[in-house]
């Protein structure tokens, strides 16, 4: 456009006047012959480096090899070739009492717009290198809001189920307690929704606590929670089942006459290759404690016949 060089980087400063935004000038080798001032917010200082760094040195270590395909297609190619989203590590300052400098790490996007002048010559490519944290916040968030319980925190029976999934493709042992929160419907009735939902979130905190550190513990629906206990055969999930029964009980106890009168009913089941058939074997052990009056755990054992599927219970009950 015939624009001067005081032009030029005046529009320069004017691209990257954006929080988080950086204008890059790259050689035909990919490396950073010019940038704003900004870039040094990346711990970049041009004026007191010998060689020219190349962009790709920004990115974290395991994200270069892929930045720097990534630039030399767009050089070689003399095309912009859409965006590659990356984190950069930056130093930032301690708060008092922390360390004097700590490292975070930073997500940014870089466009390349390669230079061809009138000749016909290549003469590098300008990139605009933007920060997209704010994004990546966004779509944790919108992810959580996908796999997360909002009233307790917990995973939902979408994140339970591809955790199962995983842990059936593992192989490992593991075990299936099905857990239902009873009497929590007459409660709500009596003290009214509010005073309900502070009890599912209790018994939430309550199961996850009891449930260990290696354990994955959803709300599945209602009053209903998974738990998945790994290396846990059924016999040591019958022992569990019992503790966080006997906790609850004497929970119950100390509240005095009056307390609310809750109970948990659990039904166990191991985890087979089939994920759906394990969780259906733990619905329906499940079904058959609270059939049997709340206080009771079953295992469910299909056992496969050429006619179908027999269900064997085995009453495990004090």
């Amino acid at each position: 456009m015939g624009w001067s060089s005081a032009v030029e980087a005046a529009l320069r400063r004017l691209v990257a006047d954006q929080d988080g935004d950086v204008v890059v000038r790259l050689s035909r080798a990919g490396e950073i012959e010019d940038a704003s001032a900004n870039i040094e917010r990346l711990g970049c200082d041009l004026s007191a480096m010998l060689l020219k760094p190349h962009i790709a040195d920004l990115a974290q270590r395991d994200h270069q090899p892929s930045v720097r395909q990534f630039v030399n297609h767009a050089l070689e190619t003399h095309c912009p070739h859409g965006r590659i989203e990356f984190p950069i590590t930056q130093s930032c300052a301690g708060s008092v009492g922390e360390a004097p400098s700590t490292t975070r790490l930073h997500w940014h996007s870089l466009g390349l717009f390669p230079i061809v002048e009138a000749s016909g010559s290549h003469q590098g490519a300008l990139g605009l290198l933007r920060s997209i944290d704010r994004l990546h916040t966004l779509e944790a968030e919108l992810n959580a809001s996908v796999t997360i319980d909002p009233l307790t925190g917990l995973d939902n029976h979408r994140a339970f189920a591809a955790h199962l999934d995983r842990v059936a493709a593992s192989g490992t042992e593991c075990a299936i307690a099905m857990c239902h929160l009873e009497h929590c419907r007459a409660l709500q009735s009596r003290y009214g929704r509010p005073a309900a939902e502070d009890v599912v979130w209790a018994f939430a905190r309550f199961l996850h606590n009891l449930a260990g550190q290696d354990s994955i513990v959803a709300r599945l629906d209602g009053e209903k929670f998974g738990v998945l206990l790994p290396r846990c055969s059924q016999e040591l999930a019958d022992v569990w089942a019992r503790e966080v029964s006997d906790a609850l009980e004497s929970l119950k106890c100390a509240a005095g006459h009056g307390g609310p009168e809750l109970a948990v009913t659990i039904g166990i089941a191991a985890v087979s290759k089939r994920p759906d058939k394990s969780l259906h074997n733990a619905e329906i052990a499940l079904v058959m404690a609270r059939a049997s009056g709340g206080v009771r755990r079953y295992f469910a054992d299909y056992q496969e016949h050429l006619s179908g599927s027999q269900l064997g219970g085995r009453d495990t009950s004090r």
